[in-house]
């Protein structure tokens, strides 16, 4: 019992200060204990999205400050898109 507690930790730890994708290779149980060990925006979130390449759904793990930066970019790039001219007209 004290092996896997103290192998636990060790791992949450390299993840903790690893990329998000080595979020992508750690099981559910896993990312609950590490949910429980870090705060709200450190926590991770997890979602089977589509690829256009593949009718394959795949895993796509991020910290919810990661997921919310993502949100917040593309809504910058909506606000930012030109809007042109209307490329219809009577003659």
């Amino acid at each position: 019992m004290k092996k896997m507690t103290f192998a636990s930790a060790v791992l949450l730890t390299l993840f903790a200060c690893g990329s998000s994708a080595n979020f992508n290779m750690m099981s559910n149980d896993e990312i609950t204990s590490y949910n429980q060990s870090v705060g709200t925006w450190e926590q991770v979130i997890c979602r089977e999205e589509d690829h256009v390449r593949s009718r394959i759904p795949r895993r796509r793990c991020q910290t919810r400050l990661a997921w919310q930066q993502g949100v917040i970019g593309d809504v910058g790039q909506l606000g930012t898109a030109s809007p042109g001219k209307d490329q219809i007209g009577v003659d």
